[in-house]
């Protein structure tokens, strides 16, 4: 019987590797607690307070990795920057979906539950614009305040939001928005 190789050189019969990548299988996802959150979250702001953690990220990308050596996660002794950064990228995620919520207009707020309260109807709607806030229909954000003050500045809404990745407006349309208004 003739042996089959594949484009990568390895035969038919080679095991299949599931991971992804090396640093897949040697970094696994992780389960992170309220607590190890709430940790993290005091780490960034020490970092915000001492100017290196502006607009929602490091100055300096080897930060990650310094603050994965301070967290103390027993579950997890060799957390790595990638991992805290991935959290990071994470919860401005959340934040960002939780501030659409907090920007909605003609519905109420629900002190108890901290969340928009409206019916399913509109939930459903803004569901469509925005999946990730349905997360927060029956509780609010953990954490909000100090999520705002690491990411408020970092994120953009309104009328004139202009993403990273649009090309830049130019004069006619800067005025055009301008006029418009919010």
């Amino acid at each position: 019987m003739q042996r089959r190789l594949l484009r990568s050189g390895k035969s038919l019969s080679d095991p299949f590797n599931t991971s992804s990548s090396v640093r897949m299988s040697q970094n696994p996802r992780m389960v992170w607690h309220p607590e190890d959150v709430q940790n993290l979250i005091y780490l960034l702001i020490d970092e915000y307070n001492a100017r290196t953690f502006v607009d929602g990220k490091p100055k300096d990308p080897k930060l990650w990795q310094q603050i994965a050596q301070k967290l103390d996660i027993p579950d997890y002794p060799g957390i790595s920057g990638v991992q805290v950064m991935g959290k990071v990228n994470s919860l401005k995620q959340d934040y960002k979906a939780f501030q659409f919520l907090k920007d909605q207009t003609g519905v109420g707020w629900d002190e108890e539950k901290d969340t928009v309260d409206a019916d399913d109807a509109w939930w459903d709607l803004k569901s469509q614009a925005n999946p990730n806030i349905t997360k927060f229909k029956n509780k609010g954000l953990a954490n909000y305040p100090e999520l705002h003050l690491l990411f408020a500045y970092s994120t953009a809404s309104g009328a004139l939001r202009q993403s990273s990745v649009q090309r830049a407006p130019t004069p006619e349309e800067c005025a055009r928005r301008e006029a418009r208004g919010p």
